[in-house]
C-alpha cells in the first residue's frame, strides 16, 4: 500500500500532542509529518503557532472510516489521545486493519494488555509507552545490555525529575480512570509484567544506597508502570536472565553526593506516602460515585505546554548474568518530565519506527520501545535535546 505520509500526529492539540508537533517541526528533517484530530479548526490554528507547511487530516475516532483512512495513509501514526482506556482503541483498531505502525504515550499498563490480547493478529508494529513512561528505562537497560553482550541479572534506574513538574490534562485524567479501576489496573500490571514484576514493586518502598550518585534513592513515582514494562521488554529482547531484578528509584537532584540530605529526603518521602494515603483513598471513592463526571469536567480544564527550561535524567546501573560485569547509561533530556521530555522521546520513537519500516525490519504485534533496537539508541544519542552515553565499566 502507498504510503504518503510517513507520520501522523494524532491528537495533537492536547498538552503532549502540541509537543510532540513543535519537537517534529525543529528536528523532523525531510519526514513527511501531519497534524491530525477531530477538530480542523484547532488543527489549523496549531498549524499557524508552530509556522510549518503540513497537512492536516481530520478524523473523529468515532469514525472508523476516517480513522481507517488516516492510518492508510501513513507509516506510523503517534497518538496523544487519552486517556487510552476510554477513546484510545479506535486508533489501535484502525493502525491493524490498515498494517500501519503505532505509538503512543500511554502509561496505561491494563490497556496495552487488554489490547494485546484483542489483537493478536496485528502485523504491523504497535508500540506503547513511548514517553516518560518508559522510554528512558526501557531503552538504558537495553544499552547495557548491549553493551556487555550478555543477558542482565539485575538493573537499577534512578530518576532525578528536574525543576518543573506540572501534571497535564492526559496524565490527570489517566490518574482518574485508575482511580475508578483500581482492581483492573493491578490486575493489568500482574498479567503484562508477570511475577517478577510484582516481587520487584513488594520492595518498591524500602530504602536503597546508590554509591555512585553517593546518596539515599526514593521509591519512584513511575514504578507501577516502569517495573513490568521492563520485565516484559527484557524478556522479549533477551536482555533479562530467568533472575532478572530490576530497582526503579528516583532522587531529588540537589541530594546527588549528600548522604544527610538524601536520608532525610527518603523519610520525608515515606511521611509524605502515608499522609496522602488517606488522601488518596478518598479520591479513589469520589472518582467513584456521582461526583465522577463533574470531576472529569475539572480535569479536562486543565492545560499546560511544559517547561523548556527543566531536564530529565536518569542514571541506570546493569550487572550481567554470566560474567558479572557492570555497564551503565546516562540518558538526560531537555524539558519536564510530563509534557516537553515525553514529547521527545515519543517522537524520536515515531521516527526510529519510520527508519525501521523503510528498511522493512519491524518485529510484528505489540511491542515496548526497547523493541526498536538500536535504531532507538542511534536515535537517542543524536538528538540535539538529549544525551545518550552508554559504557561498559
Amino acid at each position: 500500500m502507498a504510503r504518503d505520509l510517513d507520520i501522523a500526529v494524532y491528537g495533537c492539540t492536547g498538552d503532549a500532542g502540541r509537543a510532540i508537533c513543535a519537537y517534529l517541526a525543529r528536528v523532523g528533517g525531510a519526514t513527511t509529518w501531519a497534524l491530525a484530530g477531530r477538530n480542523e479548526a484547532k488543527l489549523r490554528r496549531l498549524r499557524e503557532k508552530l509556522g510549518v507547511e503540513v497537512e492536516i487530516v481530520v478524523a473523529d475516532a468515532g469514525d472508523a472510516a476516517a480513522m481507517r483512512a488516516l492510518a492508510a495513509r501513513c507509516r506510523v501514526v503517534a497518538t496523544a489521545a487519552g486517556p487510552y482506556a476510554a477513546v484510545g482503541e479506535a486508533c489501535v483498531r484502525a493502525c491493524v486493519a490498515a498494517g500501519t505502525h503505532y505509538c503512543d504515550v500511554t502509561g496505561e499498563v491494563h490497556w496495552v494488555e487488554a489490547m494485546a490480547r484483542a489483537y493478536p493478529e496485528a502485523t504491523s508494529c504497535l508500540v506503547s509507552f513511548a514517553g516518560y513512561d518508559c522510554v528512558p528505562n526501557d531503552a538504558c537497560v537495553f544499552a547495557c545490555h548491549r553493551a556487555l553482550g550478555e543477558p542482565l541479572a539485575a538493573a537499577e534506574c534512578v530518576a532525578d525529575f528536574g525543576e518543573f513538574f506540572e501534571v497535564p490534562r492526559g496524565t490527570a485524567l489517566t490518574a482518574f480512570e485508575f482511580a475508578r479501576n483500581v482492581r483492573a489496573v493491578a490486575r493489568g500490571v500482574r498479567a503484562f509484567g508477570g511475577w517478577p514484576a510484582v516481587r520487584d514493586f513488594a520492595t518498591w518502598a524500602l530504602p536503597s544506597f546508590h554509591a555512585g550518585l553517593g546518596c539515599f534513592t526514593l521509591p519512584c513515582a513511575g514504578a507501577v508502570v516502569n517495573i513490568p514494562v521492563v520485565h516484559r521488554s527484557a524478556r522479549a529482547t533477551g536482555a533479562a536472565a530467568a533472575t532478572f531484578r530490576l530497582r526503579d528509584r528516583q532522587v531529588f537532584g540537589f541530594c546527588v553526593g549528600r548522604v544527610a540530605a538524601s536520608a532525610l529526603a527518603y523519610y520525608a518521602y515515606v511521611v509524605g506516602l502515608l499522609v496522602a494515603t488517606p488522601f488518596l483513598l478518598v479520591a479513589v471513592a469520589a472518582a467513584n460515585s456521582p461526583l465522577a463526571p463533574a470531576l472529569r469536567r475539572v480535569l479536562q480544564g486543565r492545560s499546560t505546554d511544559g517547561s523548556p527550561d527543566s531536564t530529565f535524567r536518569l542514571w541506570t546501573t546493569a550487572t550481567g548474568a554470566t560474567t558479572g560485569a557492570t555497564a551503565t547509561a546516562y540518558l538526560a533530556v531537555k524539558g519536564d518530565m510530563p509534557v516537553v521530555a515525553t514529547a521527545a522521546l515519543c517522537a524520536e520513537t515515531a521516527l526510529a519506527l519510520v527508519d525501521r519500516a523503510r528498511a522493512g525490519s519491524l518485529p510484528a504485534g505489540f511491542r515496548t520501545p526497547a523493541a526498536l533496537g538500536d535504531t532507538l539508541i542511534d536515535r537517542l544519542k543524536a538528538s540535539p535535546d538529549m544525551t545518550l552515553e552508554v559504557a561498559r565499566v
